[in-house]
């Protein structure tokens, strides 16, 4: 059993950072398209804005750790942990791959298959952008690196080759999930780095940061964050609309209302695709003793460092 929660940007949220929902141990936003994660030429960026907005006391609390990033050009759901134990707590789920995240995409056209895994390296090439490689064609100084693994669907497709395409990072390398549908020939429409030639007639890269399961972790959820009895918090985040661009749709709204419905939070996300998400089941009293001693050791470490 799961609880299921859609939480929608409004039109202010196009202009920066925007507070989205808040558990006992995590608070999401959304992050717009555009704006950098870290600050850059004197500009702030969505951690500043975020850090802003606590100190200022438009989000209620005492801590704020960052937990994952978003590339510039993408928008969607960004957590962060609100105390050293949910920090910590997620860091592991993050890292085992137990914390299922999803993205929604328009590419330029669809994939060379309908669905799949994309593995490999990533170097970096000119102007910024990333190369997917194979793991014995890279120095030795770059396969010791970890490999980007990228699990993704096609959706639906949109008014001439354009397709929606769903993705599910297993790792957290730098713009791997537009690096992997670049090598799959469907690229993320409006990309200024890999669909150069569409960039300027959109207003907007297509990437998202739709959804995630968040499990039912006493370090990052209460009894007041779930219905009872459920395992997990699954959190929907659709584009803005009101942005326009090829989010804007009729088409893609009726594709993403189709994949992220309320029905997805049944049990198996995407059940039968190279995407889904099992139930999450770990509820193991040494597991969460071991985590709870590690927090608390971070937190005697803080102190210890101030």
């Amino acid at each position: 059993m799961v609880r299921h929660l859609l939480v929608e940007p409004t039109a202010r949220a196009l202009r920066g950072v925007r507070p989205l929902l808040e558990t006992h141990g995590v608070i999401f936003s959304y992050k717009p398209p555009g704006l950098a994660y870290g600050t850059e030429d004197g500009v702030p960026g969505a951690w500043a804005q975020l850090r802003a907005m606590q100190e200022s006391g438009e989000v209620d609390c005492e801590r704020l750790i960052p937990v994952h990033r978003l590339d510039r050009v993408t928008s969607g759901l960004m957590m962060a942990a609100k105390t050293a134990e949910a920090a910590t707590v997620l860091g592991t789920l993050l890292r085992e791959r137990r914390l299922p995240k999803y993205y929604v995409a328009v590419t330029t056209a669809p994939p060379k298959k309908k669905m799949g895994t994309v593995v490999g390296g990533m170097v970096k090439t000119r102007r910024g952008a990333w190369m997917l490689t194979r793991r014995e064609d890279e120095p030795d100084a770059v396969r010791a690196t970890p490999v980007a693994s990228t699990s993704f669907c096609t959706a639906g497709k949109l008014d001439g080759d354009r397709a929606v395409l769903i993705a599910k990072p297993l790792t957290g390398r730098t713009h791997q999930i537009r690096v992997a549908l670049k090598s799959q020939g469907a690229p993320v429409l409006g990309d200024p780095l890999y669909a150069r030639a569409t960039h300027a007639a959109e207003e907007r890269a297509c990437l998202h940061a739709a959804a995630l399961r968040l499990p039912a972790h006493p370090a990052l959820v209460s009894a007041a964050d779930l219905e009872d009895g459920a395992a997990s918090l699954d959190i929907v985040c659709p584009p803005p609309t009101h942005a326009g661009g090829a989010f804007g749709t009729a088409a893609f709204c009726d594709i993403f209302g189709r994949w992220f419905g309320d029905d997805l939070g049944a049990t198996t996300w995407f059940h039968g695709t190279a995407i889904r998400s099992e139930p999450p089941a770990w509820r193991a009293e040494s597991e969460l003793a071991k985590l709870r001693r590690h927090a608390e050791q971070l937190d005697a470490d803080s102190d210890t460092n101030l």
